[in-house]
C-alpha cells in the first residue's frame, strides 16, 4: 500500500527534477530515473499485470525513440543555425532562476529525462519477463 501511495510524489519529484535542471542541481537522467521509479514502485506493490499494463513494451520503446529524436532535434537545430551541436538558440527569460530562462536546457533536460525514463522502463521490464520465464521452467 506504500508503494502505491509513494507513485503520485514519485512521479511529480520526477517531473520537477527533469524540468528545473538549470535551477537544481539535477538534469534529465536523475529526474528519468526517478521517473522510471514511480512506475517500478508499481510493480513493488505487486500489482505486475498493471505495470505491464501501462507499460507496454512496443509504447515505451516510442517514448524512448521521441526522446532521442527530440534531443538530436534541439543540437540539429543549432546546427542548422550555423551554432555548434546543442548551443543555446533560444532567448533567455528576464528572471533568473526561472524554467523560461534557461534556453535551451530546459528541452535537452526533458528529452533525456523522457529517454532515461523509456530505457529503464524497458531494462526493469525485460528483467521481470526473464524471472517469470526462468521460474516457469524451474521444476
Amino acid at each position: 500500500m506504500v508503494s502505491l501511495i509513494l507513485v503520485g510524489p514519485t512521479l511529480v519529484m520526477g517531473w520537477f527534477l527533469t524540468s528545473h535542471a538549470q535551477t537544481s542541481p539535477s538534469g534529465g537522467f536523475q529526474g528519468g530515473v526517478v521517473l522510471a521509479t514511480g512506475l517500478v514502485l508499481i510493480y513493488l506493490a505487486g500489482e505486475f499485470q498493471v505495470f505491464r499494463r501501462i507499460s507496454p513494451a512496443d509504447v515505451t520503446d516510442a517514448v524512448g525513440a521521441v526522446g532521442a529524436a527530440g534531443f538530436a532535434a534541439v543540437g540539429l537545430t543549432a546546427v542548422a543555425m550555423g551554432l555548434p551541436y546543442l548551443s543555446n538558440y533560444l532567448p533567455l527569460g528576464s528572471t533568473p532562476g526561472a524554467v523560461s530562462s534557461s534556453g535551451t536546457i530546459a528541452l535537452i533536460s526533458f528529452f533525456v529525462g523522457i529517454e532515461v525514463a523509456a530505457a529503464f522502463i524497458l531494462i526493469v521490464s525485460e528483467l521481470l519477463d526473464q524471472t517469470l520465464l526462468f521460474r516457469q521452467e524451474s521444476p
